[in-house]
């Protein structure tokens, strides 16, 4: 139940400074990031977060009822609870995929691992061993020891845009796993919550010109230029989920983020 607790702390945190920002957008016209179509949030939902804590599970995924390998909206599966926590038919849960390990570019430090939730499920039967569940909305492939998550908090429709100065970070990956990243996709940054960083916190991306390996050895102070913007959406303990909002040309992994706008 504390685990639980923590998702749901996390989930309230983030309406209760939404609600804020929400109310001061009114009275001093801020800018809004329109967050309301519904396959965007569920691209920003099945997007996940990278952390570098253990997962708080519930369980993991133990068996499906059929030999199905994309398994879809409907079908049943089974839950094999950790020990010590309890369900009861009607509870509803999030599926976390631990997808892959995430290094920051150049330097290589390990940030975590990226987290993603492809679907969600809700409980329909229990017996002593396994307890039985039904697949209610399917983003992307399930696995067989894949974690039961308490459920995340969905995005707001709409977030006021915050633009502050002196956060820098870098691009560590797009949730596309996207190269040549572009307007509407989503990234993930090097900052988060230790940096003062919340929901709606608005970050220009900034690229250098192509250079000789003269030049380059000199490490001077190259030229930088913008090349779009991004608005965080959620943040972890060091890392932020954002959405792209403006390109003017391809943006890549380890491209330079600022925080506020020219």
């Amino acid at each position: 139940m504390g685990r639980q607790k923590f998702f749901w702390s996390v989930g309230l945190a983030v309406f209760f400074v939404a609600g804020i920002l929400l109310s001061y957008s009114a009275a001093q016209n801020v800018q809004v990031v329109d967050l309301s179509s519904q396959n965007l949030r569920d691209r920003l939902y099945a997007s996940g977060f990278i952390t570098a804590q253990p997962l708080p599970s519930w369980g993991k995924i133990a068996g499906t009822k059929n030999q199905v390998f994309n398994l879809s909206a409907g079908e049943i599966i089974f839950i094999k609870i950790d020990s010590g926590k309890t369900v009861k038919p009607g509870d509803r849960f999030a599926i976390g995929h631990v997808q892959k390990e995430v290094f920051s570019p150049g330097v290589k430090k390990k940030m975590g691992d990226l987290v993603v939730v492809p679907g969600e499920i809700m409980i329909v039967g229990a017996n002593e061993d396994l307890v039985a569940a039904k697949i209610e909305r399917s983003y992307s492939i399930f696995f067989v020891g894949d974690a039961i998550l308490s459920p995340l908090p969905a995005p707001p429709a709409a977030m006021p845009i915050r633009s502050l100065k002196n956060i820098e970070g870098s691009i560590l990956l797009s949730a596309e796993d996207s190269s040549n990243i572009t307007e509407k996709e989503i990234v993930f940054i090097d900052r988060g919550r230790k940096d003062s960083i919340i929901p709606g916190d608005l970050f220009s991306v900034y690229q250098t010109g192509f250079f000789s390996q003269e030049t380059l050895k000199t490490k001077e102070n190259l030229p930088e230029f913008k090349v779009g913007e991004m608005v965080v959406v959620s943040v972890q303990e060091e890392t932020s989920t954002a959405l792209v909002t403006q390109s003017s040309q391809e943006i890549h992994i380890g491209d330079k983020v600022a925080s506020g706008r020219d």
